[in-house]
């Protein structure tokens, strides 16, 4: 499957709440937009390559040309999480003028629409920052959220769909039209017309109105893990934490987190908050062989369907993603963590905001930064 999208943005500009015209980044004319009409036209739905159309667009024979991008791919990564890191640190490396092309790639475009949610929950100033990094983690690997992300997520959905709806219909630049802040990063022109549908679906299916039980879904998912241990996965969940993510140095990973997200689903708790409402981003797609009959050598037979459901991850957990690591050296500075790994996902983010804002590496109080 070749389902991809690109993300361009200059480094100086990486922080995208830019607001009153300023322009996040792109590829065409100077500083344009990479959604804009002239990068479309360019990187035509038939380029399966897109680096070479795309370098020819930046580059050009004027001497005094901007620095060529310097471009990145990244297959099933499955989140935004590479693409948020590093444009929020590219300015410590190399020229500051250079473009950056993130082309991503994934098997099915629910990811997709996930890359742009959750940078378009980064790339908005209707949130204050702290109150966006709580959104962003939650909506990032919460099976289910607060009814006010839930909200969030819709509203977001319904100006997604209606911007990158007016982008593939070629009316971004009517007036009137929809627009939000993702529409001058992302470049869909790569994009099939069976994908463009998907993604809009996948925009439609994350309405408030659109039903989904997620407990029950992660209730099959276990019991198909656990099978007959399904009774004591109290205890088997004790048993991986100590004898696998502790033993291999994962610390910093709190018990009683890690049991949570295990049996609830919950990863990044908001304080004493209750999470009623599906995480309808982390819903999608599976495809298997429905059971009709039997062959001669007695296999199953049957029709390829399209399962909808929670396939996401239910035994590793994402605390790997933003947790076990940081710059900050007193987030684990005693053997006996005083930080959890919920507390350093929270210090990573917010770190990763302030720098693509302000352009300078945030320290913590008392570190002697």
């Amino acid at each position: 499957a070749r389902q991809t999208a690109a993300v361009a943005s200059g480094p100086e500009e990486a922080y995208p709440g830019a607001s009153d015209g300023d322009d996040p980044g792109g590829v065409e004319g100077n500083k344009g937009s990479a959604g804009g009409d002239g990068a479309r036209g360019d990187v035509g739905d038939d380029d399966a390559g897109g680096s070479r159309s795309r370098g020819q667009l930046a580059g050009g024979s004027d001497s005094n040309r901007d620095p060529d991008p310097l471009t990145v791919l990244l297959v099933g990564t499955g989140d935004p999480r590479h693409v948020f890191t590093t444009l929020s640190r590219a300015h410590r490396h190399g020229n500051a003028d250079q473009p950056l092309h993130f082309y991503v790639h994934e098997s099915n475009m629910v990811e997709v629409a996930r890359h742009v949610l959750l940078l378009a929950i980064l790339m908005t100033d209707d949130l204050p920052p702290t109150d966006r990094m709580e959104r962003f983690l939650e909506v990032f690997m919460n099976a289910t959220v607060r009814d006010s992300t839930a909200e969030l997520v819709e509203r977001h959905a319904r100006w997604l769909e209606a911007s990158v709806g007016a982008v593939f219909a070629g009316e971004a630049n009517a007036p009137g039209a929809a627009t939000h802040p993702a529409t001058n990063v992302f470049d869909f022109s790569l994009l099939r017309f069976k994908e463009k549908d998907e993604l809009m679906d996948c925009f439609r299916s994350w309405s408030r109105a659109v039903p989904f039980d997620m407990d029950m879904a992660r209730d099959r998912r276990q019991r198909k893990y656990y099978d007959d241990r399904f009774d004591h996965r109290r205890n088997l969940v004790d048993w991986d934490y100590h004898m696998r993510v502790e033993a291999a140095g994962a610390g910093v990973i709190h018990f009683k987190h890690f049991a949570q997200w295990r049996l609830a689903g919950v990863a990044y708790p908001v304080r004493e908050a209750t999470y009623p409402a599906p995480n309808r981003t982390l819903v999608g797609y599976a495809r298997g062989t429905t059971r009709e009959f039997k062959d001669r050598n007695m296999d199953d037979k049957g029709r390829t369907v399209d399962s909808r459901g929670y396939w996401g991850d239910i035994i590793n957990s994402p605390y790997h993603c933003f947790g076990t690591s940081a710059e900050e050296p007193s987030l684990f500075k005693y053997r006996q963590h005083v930080k959890n790994a919920v507390e350093v996902s929270e210090y990573n983010v917010a770190a990763n905001l302030y720098e693509m804002r302000t352009g300078a590496p945030w320290r913590a109080k008392g570190s002697g930064g």
